[in-house]
């Protein structure tokens, strides 16, 4: 029984769905733009809140139907205002337009070189064969009511400026834009070192004397010229030569490339010894070439040289040639360079009494041991020129030997000699001492027995 209830269900269901589907048909929906009729593609198509789908490039989407009934349909895209409606069941097509959204694009003026606004430019906004125009308020301001999803064409002119144009695309939302406005009269001027590859920042600009301003780190002043007149230009910057010259500025002149030479300013320098004494007839070097040399001072003036950095090297007979690298930044600048004394070999020999070498002697510089004497009684050590050293000579069994030594300079193989006293051998002395003392007992003994003989004689003979 339950097996034939559903089947004949099933059927009934069946025959439903047939005389639904033929009952309703499917909406067939196409959607323009309101204001050329043009198709709208990837518009979003909404039926009782659901989202069905995007329309084709040909701007169409078909809605099926399974029962015939009224419809609550939406179609939203960016840059257009929303469409609603509630569509009813007999209806099979429908056109819809949209309408663009009404926005506001404020558009902005600046100086490119001052940064301030410009007030009074004409700004033209072209779009679908309407066109806009406005100027711009004292705040260099100008705002456009526009549609959305709508591309603008932009042309701005304003006296003395160059003129500019551009395109704007209008999506979904209000636009704010900004334009570098050139002046007509923008006129640059770009210093550099005579190379041609440093700039050169700071510089002084004047026209017809006044000053006009200074070049930045680059090496670039840009300022308002007029076309069409002749001006004096003077550019002045310390340690370089002036530059000046007379033109006249067209309306196909932008800028001035200026070359400036450096002019002489002078250093001098100061040698000195590791005393701190000067250093006379000393070899100047300047980036490798002899300059001259110093004075009974130690000094030596440097008169052509020029702003800029520099390797000096000082040579001298006895001393360790140096090196230093100095930067002129100043006319006069003073520099300082210490020469290390020059060190030679010191020979030193160490001998007795007799004149024969000592080995194994302790050698000792200010009270630093720099070796022992060889078995030929000597030790060589490095010394520096025109430098007092205390030298001590010290071995076991000898009497320590202090001695001052200074090589002067221009002395190529300096030698010293020391000799050494033998220590006093006490034990020999006291046993030499013994033995005199021994033998002077023993002759005492012997004088004492022949005096008492002698005496026993003479007793005798009174006899």
């Amino acid at each position: 029984m339950y097996k034939y209830l559903f089947r004949f269900l099933s059927v009934l269901l069946f025959v439903i769905l047939i005389c639904g589907t033929a009952q309703a048909a499917n909406l067939e929906l196409t959607v323009l733009d309101s204001l050329d009729n043009t198709p709208i593609s990837h518009a979003t198509v909404f039926v009782d809140s659901v989202n069905l789908g995007r329309t084709t490039t040909n701007g169409q989407f078909s809605i099926p139907r399974l029962v015939a009934k009224d419809i609550n349909l939406k179609i939203s895209l960016a840059g257009y205002d929303d469409w609603s409606d509630v569509v009813l069941s007999n209806v099979t097509s429908l056109t819809v337009n949209l309408s663009r959204k009404s926005l506001a694009l404020t558009a902005t003026m600046y100086d490119s070189d001052t940064l301030r606004p410009i007030p009074g430019a004409d700004i033209r906004l072209t779009a679908d064969n309407v066109t806009q125009m406005k100027k711009t308020d004292n705040a260099g301001t100008a705002t456009f009511n526009v549609r959305g999803s709508t591309l603008y064409a932009i042309e701005i002119t304003s006296p003395n400026y160059q003129s500019r144009t551009g395109t704007i695309e209008i999506s979904s939302t209000n636009a704010d834009v900004q334009y570098w406005l050139l002046s007509g009269n923008r006129f640059s001027f770009i210093v550099k070192d005579q190379s041609g590859s440093t700039p050169i920042p700071d510089a002084e600009v004047r026209i017809d004397t006044i000053l006009t301003g200074k070049t930045d780190v680059k090496g670039v002043l840009t300022t308002q010229v007029g076309r069409g007149k002749t001006y004096t230009f003077d550019i002045t910057k310390e340690g370089y030569l002036p530059y000046s010259t007379t033109r006249t500025i067209s309306d196909t002149d932008a800028l001035l490339n200026v070359l400036m030479s450096k002019s002489p300013v002078g250093a001098v320098l100061y040698v000195i010894d590791e005393s701190q004494a000067p250093v006379a007839g000393a070899e100047v070097y300047v980036d490798g070439t002899l300059a001259g040399t110093t004075n009974q001072f130690g000094g030596y003036t440097l008169s052509r040289i020029v702003f800029g950095n520099y390797t000096v090297e000082v040579k001298k007979d006895g001393f360790v040639a140096t090196k230093k690298q100095i930067d002129v930044i100043k006319p006069g600048n003073e520099f300082t360079i210490e020469l290390p004394f020059e060190k030679v070999d010191l020979t030193i020999y160490v001998q007795d009494r007799e004149q024969k070498v000592v080995p194994g002697v302790t050698i000792s510089f200010n009270s630093n041991t720099i070796g022992l004497t060889d078995t030929h009684g000597q030790v060589v050590s490095k010394v520096k020129y025109n430098t007092l050293y205390n030298i001590t000579a010290v071995k076991e069994g000898y009497q320590p030997v202090s001695v001052q030594k200074e090589v002067n300079q221009g002395t190529e193989t300096p030698t010293l000699s020391i000799t050494l006293e033998k220590n006093l051998d006490w034990g020999f002395i006291g046993l030499v001492v013994a033995s005199a003392l021994g033998v002077l007992a023993v002759f005492a003994v012997i004088r004492m027995g022949r005096s008492r003989k002698r005496h026993h004689i003479i007793r005798r003979n009174e006899i």
